[in-house]
């Protein structure tokens, strides 16, 4: 009795961690959800959109003046960038954009070749990296920590 006992415990051990190592191999190709509105934490004024289009990420960032202690802000900028999401991380390409303020063409986005690193959390978001030296005025910051406040 005692045996068919430990093969018992042994058999449910063994299909536990199988069924385990299942859970975690699906997690592990689930993406997450990434789309929506985020706003700079200490800056209200420096957003983040984030759509999807053809199976890529489309992020949308402006903003990145801040007001300094002497009155001077730093012009706001527009960046357009198309990437894919590989686990928590968004490495996008520059892409063209046209507004009243700036106009960068797709061949500009191509010869600069300029980046737009995100490290995603559950509710927020990180850049980490955003090529706009010589692209945004000086004093222009993207970087930093980014709340979701909207997901569409």
């Amino acid at each position: 009795m005692m045996k068919q006992h430990n093969n018992l415990k042994i058999g449910i051990f063994i299909l536990l961690a199988f069924a385990s190592a299942g859970f975690a191999e699906q997690a592990n190709h689930q993406q997450i959800d990434v789309v929506g509105k985020y706003v700079l934490k200490n800056n209200p004024n420096t957003k983040m959109e984030i759509i999807t289009d053809n199976n890529q990420h489309v992020v949308m960032l402006s903003g990145g003046g801040n007001s300094s202690t002497n009155g001077e802000v730093a012009a706001d900028c527009f960046i357009r960038a198309i990437g894919k999401l590989n686990g928590n991380s968004l490495l996008a390409d520059f892409s063209e954009i046209e507004t009243d303020t700036i106009s960068y063409s797709k061949e500009d986005a191509k010869s600069e070749g300029r980046k737009v690193q995100i490290l995603f959390g559950l509710k927020d978001a990180k850049v980490v990296k955003a090529d706009t030296f010589g692209y945004c005025g000086l004093g222009a910051n993207l970087l930093g920590q980014y709340t979701r406040k909207s997901k569409k």
